[in-house]
């Protein structure tokens, strides 16, 4: 049953507002003795899925336990609790062993198809909900404007008008499913090339420039009717350009004149959720207690990421007046209708399971979706596709510094042996030796690179020896059979390969993609992506 607001405790009220950092979450389930007992201390408004151990400290993959898990604690929680997560790459891209691994927003829009970009939506927000998932943090709306920026891969593109549509059948996909979607980070994160989980960030457009971009996609998700936004840590000076520390700008997440354009312009009465509040764009602005207290006062009705002070921290800032009952009873209130509204408190916790058409269909417009998205940037002496019929060997080298896409490049591996070629994946090069017996063995090789957002942290380039020795060494022999395809961030090509004679963006490291890959090196599909972004920086 709905708790009345009026009955709830200065506690419970102040609970409500704040979802607790992952490690928080573990380290209290320890320490008093399960996630019962520590909620019940900590009544948290959820829970966030990474890294998500059970209670003998093991880390769960498999997502049936987490189900049964979740199932348990939310009929115990006085209050049923919201169950977030990213999962921008999917359930199994992210969370669990099992589950789908889904093409990012860059390939959606490479795709550039609204049924399949609504599917994708649907078919994603079905399995977290099917695993008790309730409420995601995604899609990402940032518009891609610096092409160096840490956003890049995981934003649907840098044009206004094709992230509107994408945003729009995406928020709807994943609401028909029976989650709440989060439309991320207003008031538009993809200017700053900086990552600011690390760095201050900001926004420099022209209130007229922002309005003519970033807001159409805010304005399309809300038409959508998006449950939740997502506020970023990024200062937006044409609107708010006061200082918190000396010349550190405010960032919008704090601004209570930047979260109410999109109260008041854009007309969103449902939560805002801030981003994590241990970012440094927004811890560098504020003491630890105050940053809080200025994000909730700026209108942000949940606060992500927060340490066990904050219940203490926000009692006293309601018993000495810097925050008011009335604004705490505000964002208790779109809390607890939100939950209402995904029918957790009639018990309805956990999606059903997916029925094997639903698997099948799942697969099928990932398939769909990854065989449209794939773009062939260059073909100079047209190499691409092959010819199957003489085909006998591929050899793959993988660049990349996250360590489980090689394992993934299997599936690449068996994609061609469903042609009867012969396929063999290495994890990068060791000399130009190595190169030259691979390039006289082959019929084509293909030089496999990966880089995504967090994968690695920071800029998004290759740093480690393994990965720079083989982009040393890349080309040296082979030039004429080799192809370079990245399954992430789209700036691989201008970063490391423009000289490459064939580069193609494939934009995931899904099974899906790595089949459809294999499909149109061959010549069995074609090529019909469009890139969603610009191929080189603005000012070249």
């Amino acid at each position: 049953m709905k708790p009345d607001i009026n009955k709830m405790t200065l506690r419970e009220k102040i609970g409500q507002t704040a979802i607790p950092a992952p490690p928080t979450l573990s380290s209290g389930m320890k320490e008093y003795g399960g996630y019962a007992e520590y909620l019940k201390k900590y009544p948290y408004a959820g829970i966030f899925v990474e890294y998500f151990y059970n209670e003998n400290g093991d880390r769960i993959s498999d997502s049936s336990e987490f189900t049964a898990l979740v199932s348990e604690l939310q009929t115990q929680a006085d209050i049923p609790f919201f169950v977030a997560c990213d999962a921008e790459f999917g359930v199994k891209g992210e969370i669990f062993a099992d589950g789908h691994i889904i093409p990012p927003e860059i390939g959606v829009a490479a795709a550039n198809d609204d049924d399949l970009a609504y599917k994708r939506g649907y078919y994603w927000g079905r399995e977290m909900r099917s695993m008790g998932m309730n409420w995601v943090y995604g899609p990402v709306g940032d518009l891609s404007a610096s092409f160096f920026s840490t956003h890049a891969p995981r934003s649907f593109s840098d044009d206004p008008e094709k992230t509107s549509r994408m945003i729009y059948y995406t928020v709807k996909g994943l609401q028909d499913s029976g989650i709440a979607a989060t439309a991320k980070h207003i008031p538009g994160h993809g200017h700053d090339f900086r990552d600011s989980h690390f760095s201050f960030c900001a926004i420099n457009d022209t209130l007229e420039e922002w309005n003519n971009g970033q807001k159409k996609v805010w304005k399309a998700a809300e038409s959508a009717g998006v449950k939740t936004f997502m506020s970023g840590h990024l200062p937006m000076p044409c609107v708010d350009p006061t200082p918190t520390r000396g010349r550190v700008l405010r960032p919008g997440s704090a601004s209570k004149k930047v979260l109410d354009i999109f109260r008041k312009d854009i007309g969103h009465d449902g939560i805002i959720v801030s981003d994590a509040v241990s970012m440094k764009s927004l811890a560098a602005s504020f003491d630890h207690d105050d940053i809080y207290i200025e994000c909730f006062n700026a209108g942000n009705d949940v606060i992500l990421f927060c340490h066990d002070d904050y219940f203490d921290v926000m009692e006293r800032a309601v018993a000495d007046g810097r925050v008011t009952l009335e604004r705490l009873d505000e964002a208790v209130g779109r809390v607890l209708r939100l939950k209402e509204e995904l029918g957790l408190f009639d018990g309805s916790f956990i999606g059903a399971p997916l029925s094997a058409d639903e698997v099948k269909g799942f697969e099928k417009n990932n398939l769909e979706l990854s065989a449209k998205a794939l773009t062939l940037v260059c073909n100079d002496n047209g190499l691409i596709p092959i010819d199957k019929r003489s085909a006998k060997k591929v050899s793959v080298i993988a660049i990349t510094e996250y360590q489980p896409f090689v394992g993934y490049l299997d599936e690449l591996k068996r994609s061609f042996s469903e042609y009867g070629v012969e396929c063999d994946i290495y994890d990068g090069l060791k000399s130009k030796a190595m190169l030259q017996k691979l390039s006289d063995e082959s019929d084509l090789v293909v030089y496999a690179c990966y880089i995504n957002q967090q994968r690695p942290f920071g800029f998004p380039g290759f740093s480690s020896d393994k990965a720079l020795g083989t982009l040393f060494n890349a080309f040296s022999y082979g030039y004429e059979k080799s192809v370079a395809i990245s399954f992430g961030a789209s700036s691989v090509f201008y970063n490391y390969f423009e000289y490459a004679n064939a580069y193609i963006d494939a934009y995931s490291d899904s099974p899906e993609t790595m089949k459809a890959v294999a499909m149109a090196l061959l010549g069995d599909i074609p090529f019909c992506g469009t890139p969603p972004m610009e191929q080189k920086p603005r000012w070249i």
